[in-house]
């Protein structure tokens, strides 16, 4: 990875696909000088249990067996934590609505990634795919007036707004 990240010259975003980043994984990334990680934590599609589906004779069983494995993105994003001046964090792996959307900001994330909500509605339209974008930023918005945050960036990474059990 390092040495393909000092011969781009465009910004990279290393993506997981559904086990998540861990501090392990995120302090190997920092050392190759990638500065974007969607941490896509497990809780989203599960790529193990796609695979098991891919085979007709339903001879991969590890795919089901392994369908939950890894770091749920709360947890890999709690991972991230001690490194968060160092990349800018992409949070997906479960954001299904606004509110996910404003836990994963603060328990870090700069930016959410999600495409379970849009796959039903792109199927039917592009204005049902517009339709849930705006319920979805509906949610967020709200979500940040009922935490007294009126910018995103007082909602990034304020663990202040969890609250304690």
């Amino acid at each position: 990875i390092e040495e393909v990240a000092r011969e781009l010259t465009v910004p990279v975003i290393l993506k997981e696909v559904g086990c998540g980043i861990s501090a392990a994984d995120a302090n190997i990334i920092r050392q190759t000088g990638i500065k974007y990680v969607d941490v896509a934590g497990s809780g989203g599609t599960s790529w193990s249990r796609i695979e098991h589906h891919r085979h007709a004779d339903d001879s991969h069983d590890l795919g089901v067996l392994f369908q939950d494995w890894g770091l749920p993105t709360p947890v890999a994003l709690q991972q991230m934590k001690r490194y968060r001046s160092d990349f800018t964090v992409f949070a997906s792996g479960g954001i299904r609505n606004g509110i996910d959307m404003a836990k994963a900001m603060i328990l870090g994330a700069n930016l959410n990634g999600m495409a379970k909500p849009f796959l039903e509605p792109a199927m039917e339209s592009t204005d049902a795919v517009v339709a849930v974008i705006e319920r979805i930023r509906k949610e967020f918005l709200t979500a940040m007036f009922l935490l007294g945050t009126p910018t995103v960036n007082q909602l990034i990474d304020n663990e202040t707004l969890l609250l304690e059990n």
